[in-house]
């Protein structure tokens, strides 16, 4: 019988946020933290965006939009070359806050790592080795 949250039964596919206990965002969270990430540097960027989305729009949208009510045809295009132009900046500057925030820059410019090959003992002739024989009869 299943439950308000699905189906009771296991996937049969792995999942990587399913942590076989919980559902939803919270296992998800569970995982990330035991991996060692963090939701800091994700939440400081949706804030930061947002507060950038608020500026532009106070400091610049609506004041551009009441002149463009009033404004002739040189005047507009002038307006629209000016909105271009700070769009162009802001997501210049998102891109690089994304870029810095989620570390993109390890897959671009990898460490140069020297990689040691595991030694492996053979289990099978390590337990020969320490197998004593039964005497003869």
């Amino acid at each position: 019988m299943a439950d308000s949250h699905g189906p009771s039964r296991k996937p049969s596919f792995p999942l990587p946020w399913y942590s076989g206990g919980g559902t939803g965002w919270g296992s998800w969270w569970r995982l990330a933290r035991r991996r060692g990430f963090s939701p800091w540097p994700y939440i400081c960027f949706l804030v930061f965006f947002a507060i950038l989305l608020w500026a532009v729009y106070v400091w610049y949208l609506v004041p551009a939009l009441k002149a463009a009510a009033v404004a002739d045809k040189p005047e507009r295009r002038i307006l629209a070359a000016h909105a271009l132009l700070l769009m162009s900046v802001i997501l210049v500057i998102l891109m690089l806050a994304l870029l810095l925030t989620f570390r993109i820059g390890r897959f671009l410019f990898p460490t140069p790592t020297k990689r040691t090959k595991t030694q492996y003992t053979d289990a099978w002739a390590e337990s020969a080795k320490r197998m004593r024989t039964p005497p003869k009869e």
